[in-house]
């Protein structure tokens, strides 16, 4: 897991095959925590079935 969150610094993130290959491995609640709300919204149009919450911390 490490090797490839670090590939995502030089390399395309691929955030709709990510989210859509932890759906098939059973995931069906994301949390976000940060300044927005903006992966919560990206996942929401993915997949309108999947509990996502955001909490914003400053």
């Amino acid at each position: 897991l490490d090797l490839h969150l670090a590939r995502h610094l030089d390399h395309p993130v691929l955030w709709e095959q990510g989210i859509k290959t932890l759906l098939g491995k059973g995931a069906r609640r994301f949390v976000e925590i940060g300044y927005g709300n903006v992966l919560t919204k990206f996942g929401f149009f993915i997949d309108r079935s999947v509990e996502h919450q955001a909490f914003y911390v400053s």
